[in-house]
């Protein structure tokens, strides 16, 4: 920043939120004995939640498709070391690359699934399928 420019608020601002959020997620995740990690999707929520604050009902285009991994992070897995990628890792990648297209209601459905734990690498074939499915039924409507 030079000396005669003013300092971006609202960014500043954003970041003072997004401090919040992320430090009540870090706790949650304390509280429940789960892995202190920061996951692709959860930076997504985090940012929705952020945004909700910052700009009130106001809908983004991406609402829900900020959840998804960035393509790059999700190809760099899937094609990664089989030996270090453990399959939760890889499920994960390979649901957010196949669900890019989805409306938002089916997306928010698919990735919900996945969170929950219905969607595994033993039944992740079938539910890419389903994934197909639902976006081939998109251009019959």
């Amino acid at each position: 920043m030079s000396q005669n420019s003013e300092p971006d608020w609202d960014n500043i601002n954003r970041g003072k939120v997004r401090h919040f959020f992320a430090l009540e997620l870090y706790k949650h995740k304390l509280k429940h004995n789960e892995k202190v990690s920061l996951r692709p999707s959860e930076k997504g929520i985090i940012e929705m939640f952020v945004d909700y604050v910052m700009n009130g009902d106001e809908e983004k285009d991406e609402s829900i498709a900020v959840r998804l991994m960035p393509e790059k992070e999700c190809k760099a897995i899937i094609s990664g070391d089989p030996k270090k990628v453990k399959a939760e890792q890889h499920t994960r990648a390979v649901i957010h690359l196949e669900a890019r297209g989805l409306k938002d209601s089916d997306l928010n459905k698919v990735l919900d699934a996945l969170d929950d734990g219905k969607i595994t690498q033993s039944n992740l074939t079938a539910s890419v399928d389903k994934i197909h499915d639902i976006k081939s039924n998109y251009n019959k409507e």
